[in-house]
């Protein structure tokens, strides 16, 4: 049976994070750690300096019913054009979840947009590569991403990407 994988999104304070389905869900880029797609806590421009949005910790889970055979080689690439979104990934085996912030800057990280599914970002760091086999656990490394608006940039009630705008990819055998 072939593998049932869903994008999760990761909220809240270590140790209790919530985690919400954004499979088929818009992610809303705003100034509040929450998964909801609403207009509240826009991410709105300044004139005179870079603003920047809670992180998106993503996470790829394996659902019910688990893959019979081997899934490996898990990636995340873009659909469509982005602009404006940064990312970086961790590796949960050396740096475990942490509670989404605004971040000072984008040390670390690379703009989203030059990820897509001929050139995807790999998120198998914290196996080195190695297959995951079983059913309902989290696989792979964080996605952690971030919007930024430019000073002096038009007013916006946000930056959110489409369902399906980010999308996974893996191998099964």
């Amino acid at each position: 049976m072939s593998a049932v994988i869903k994008l999760m999104e990761w909220n809240g304070p270590v140790g209790s994070p919530t985690q919400t389905d954004k499979t088929s869900s818009e992610l809303r880029f705003k100034f509040h750690d929450d998964p909801i797609v609403d207009a509240s806590y826009p991410l709105l421009s300044s004139r005179k300096t870079i603003r920047r949005s809670f992180e998106k910790w993503l996470r790829i889970h394996v659902g019910r019913p688990g893959p019979d055979n081997t899934l490996f080689n898990l990636v995340a690439y873009r659909q469509g054009v982005l602009s404006n979104i940064w990312v970086r990934s961790v590796n949960p085996a050396s740096w475990e979840y942490a509670a989404p912030a605004v971040p000072a800057d984008e040390t670390g990280c690379v703009p989203f947009g030059q990820f897509w599914a001929a050139r995807p970002k790999s998120l198998d760091s914290s196996t080195s590569g190695a297959p995951y086999r079983g059913y309902d656990f989290d696989a792979g490394d964080f996605l952690v991403l971030h919007a930024t608006i430019a000073a002096g940039a038009p007013p916006s009630m946000g930056i959110a990407i489409s369902a399906g705008g980010v999308v996974l990819g893996w191998t099964e055998t």
